[in-house]
């Protein structure tokens, strides 16, 4: 038996653990005042580590844990191993499940200098599986030693084993750093997390951390990995991702500090390691939704900028030249129309992949919105090859795509601009580009134009939709109707959606996304949404003095009005004009409002906030998904999109997101709302995940207040018939 840990080394290794340890540990006296705690065992109390060191774990817990710790702390300190089970109450008034395991630390000389405690979630089955077994291996590796668990003798190699409890494995490197030691659980090795295989401790064994990872780190990841070996300091969470013989991966969060034999001589590392897998694809997964286009899992506007810009960048040094292509599909209206929005999505994936097949790998293809794409060919000698990749790409858009047995032939539109020529700046590029793409379409359509500066396509568009919308307001030619949203439990009604249409004289309807954005390009959309928050003010009124009261009526916002500066003020003015409770109001915005830092968006958000009207964030999933501004701005609600909404429970990864954003709003305390249910199996599905209201065409599609009052038992009513001013 080797000799018995010095109290300064022994100290040390307490203090590492618990700076290290991602679970919930301490370290307390007999008596039960905590020397040593993680990070993760404070914050379970509502505390930084340095608020509970030295203070009575009873006197900390008081009313938070029901029951105590007071009895499994008096058996343990007399020397015997303990668990207590008991319901940890939270800040916000929840509670809780916790299993709490006490282990007495005995001296060779029988003397108790401490107690062990460790707390694990019942919830949390797998931990709690790994935690109980650790303990069982220790107990039985103590050959000849009976319970309680004793740590005297080799000391250094008990307190591993209680590592156990606290990370998934324990690693020890030599000085060359080679892996020599592994030991803990192996989650996913079939053995029911019991213990290392021999097979998977050799993927790590004689093997650097460097030489384990896959590519993961840039060298001066790495060169930061080394300085801290040859400094010889600790080092935190290194994520190492490990590729597995069935081609999936383990991401392994790897902290680690030196260690010296009794002499004083450096002998290599120790240290701890979790498998963060889960960890690792819910944020690449979060990392997806802002970046990607869930449909084509193409680069979305956000990121396609992004690249535009860095290939300006080069350009700039090496002087060569950039295309930026702006494709819009010219019959896809009549396909998402005519067959359903299934078909116009496989039209869309099939049209994604031939562009894919007319592209060198360091073009970028990206999806701006709807059937709108930008494809950015960067490092070209001259504009000639943009013309031959344009003409491929019109051949195979042209190419016939099979929904449902049908030949769909779509066609494209493209624009094209040339830096520097058309456009030293991202933004002025992509203008330039989808210029030249409208007046491909003025030119019969499925052709190929360059931007050049004697354009005029733009302008006269802009001259004639601005004059089409202007008549529509003078003619009284926009009308208003509410979807309603229902409690998805009992179909009761909870509240309704305000939307504009659009009904020309000539009896055609207007979509929303055909004039909303060409209003909002042009300047007029203010009028138009202040009257219809005016109006939905109105007919709020009306329904209530008739005895129909929601609990909720909202309200689309354009961004473009947020930035007006007296924006605010207007719906304040409306609210108290009408008469209205502007609790039961709520704005909806775009998830691309929350990247909007200007001032006077913010002060907008504010003082709307301040008004007591609710904000809502709509289509979430499918922008910029930045949470950080979710909070920031405290919206109340959360829209999950339809296109998340039409796929579950079917499409796992949808419905991996949409559980994800429940469950996120639920601790948030932020309400959710799903748009989009047209089936009772999706209604039912997202009741199960607490998703409490919803609305879409298994309800209603949206509907005159005349027709929405028959839908509910209430008299018939008389809409508002004021129309915004020109």
């Amino acid at each position: 038996m080797s000799a018995v840990m010095n109290p300064e080394a022994r100290v040390r290794l307490l203090e590492s653990f618990a700076e290290y340890t991602p679970r919930s540990w301490a370290f307390l006296q007999p008596d039960g005042v905590v020397l040593h705690c993680s990070v993760a065992f404070a914050l379970g109390f509502g505390l930084g580590r340095e608020q509970l060191l030295g203070r009575d774990i009873n006197g900390v817990a008081g009313s938070l844990l029901v029951p105590s710790l007071a009895d499994a702390l008096r058996q343990a300190a007399s020397g015997r191993r303990a668990n207590q089970a008991a319901q940890l109450r939270g800040n916000d008034g929840g509670t809780a499940d916790w299993t709490f395991s006490l282990l007495p630390q005995l001296e060779h000389d029988g003397s108790i200098t401490g107690i062990h405690l460790v707390g694990i979630e019942q919830a949390r089955e797998r931990e709690s599986r790994d935690a109980m077994s650790a303990l069982e291996q220790l107990a039985a590796r103590l050959a000849g030693v009976a319970s309680p668990i004793t740590f005297a003798g080799d000391g250094q190699e008990r307190y591993r084993e209680l590592m156990a409890l606290a990370c998934d494995w324990f690693w020890e490197q030599d000085a060359e750093g080679l892996l020599t030691r592994l030991e803990g659980t192996e989650a996913n090795s079939g053995n029911g997390g019991s213990g290392l295989t021999g097979r998977f401790r050799q993927t790590f064994l004689n093997h650097t951390w460097q030489e384990i990872d896959s590519d993961t780190h840039s060298k001066t990841d790495w060169a930061w990995y080394q300085a801290c070996l040859d400094r010889r300091q600790p080092f935190k969470h290194l994520l190492i991702k490990q590729h597995l013989p069935d081609r999936s991966e383990r991401w392994i969060d790897v902290s680690g500090m030196p260690r010296y034999d009794e002499a004083g001589l450096f002998r290599g590392y120790q240290g701890i390691a979790q498998d963060v897998s889960s960890r690792v694809q819910a944020e690449q997964q979060v990392a997806q939704m802002a970046f990607l286009d869930p449909l084509t899992r193409l680069p979305n506007r956000t990121l396609v900028l992004d690249r535009l810009r860095q290939a300006i960048s080069l350009s700039r040094r090496s002087k060569k030249s950039i295309a930026v292509f702006f494709i819009d599909l010219d019959n896809f209206k009549a396909v998402n129309d005519g067959l359903g929005h299934q078909a116009g999505d496989d039209v869309l994936k099939a049209f994604v992949t031939r562009v894919r097949s007319a592209l060198r790998e360091a073009d970028t293809l990206g999806r701006m919105g709807g059937d709108e794409f930008l494809t950015i060919l960067p490092d070209l000698p001259e504009s000639r090859p943009a013309i031959r990749v344009a003409e491929a790409i019109l051949i195979k858009a042209r190419e016939a795509v099979l929904v449902d047995g049908t030949p769909m032939v779509v066609g494209a539109s493209i624009g094209v601009a040339i830096f520097p020529e058309d456009g030293n700046t991202a933004e002025k590029l992509i203008q330039s580009a989808d210029i030249a793409m409208y007046e491909a379409k003025r030119n019969g359509r499925n052709r190929v134009c360059f931007f050049h500066e004697t354009m005029q396509r733009m302008a006269s568009k802009r001259l004639s939709i601005t004059s089409d919308l202007r008549l529509a307001l003078s003619r009284s030619e926009f009308f208003v109707c509410y979807q309603p949203i229902v409690d998805l439990a009992t179909g009761a009604l909870f509240g309704a959606e305000t939307l504009v249409r659009w009904r020309r004289n000539d009896a055609v309807t207007v979509s929303p996304d055909d004039f909303i954005p060409s209003a909002e390009e042009l300047g007029i959309i203010d009028g138009i949404g202040m009257w219809i928050i005016e109006q939905a003010c109105l007919q709020l009124r009306i329904w209530e003095g008739l005895g129909l009261k929601l609990k909720r009526l909202s309200i689309n916002v354009s961004p473009r009005q947020l930035r007006q500066k007296n924006f605010a003020d207007e719906v304040g003015r409306i609210i108290a004009q009408v008469g209205v409770n502007p609790r039961i109001l709520e704005l909806e915005i775009t998830e691309g409002v929350l990247m909007d830092s200007s001032e006077t968006t913010v002060a907008n958000l504010n003082r709307i906030r301040r008004l007591g009207v609710r904000l809502c964030i709509d289509d979430f999933g499918t922008g910029f998904s930045n949470l950080s501004y979710v909070i920031r701005h405290s919206f109340d609600t959360l829209k999950i999109d339809r296109y998340f909404v039409s796929r579950i429970p079917g499409d796992r990864a949808s419905y991996a997101i949409v559980r994800s954003v429940c469950a996120l709003a639920k601790e948030l305390g932020i309400e959710v709302i799903a748009e989009g249910v047209e089936k009772a199996e999706q209604r039912d599905v997202l009741a199960a995940l607490e998703c409490r209201v919803g609305q879409g065409f298994y309800w209603n599609a949206p509907l005159l207040a005349s027709e929405f009052a028959a839908k509910y038992p209430v008299p018939a009513l008389a809409g508002p018939v004021r129309q915004p001013q020109a």
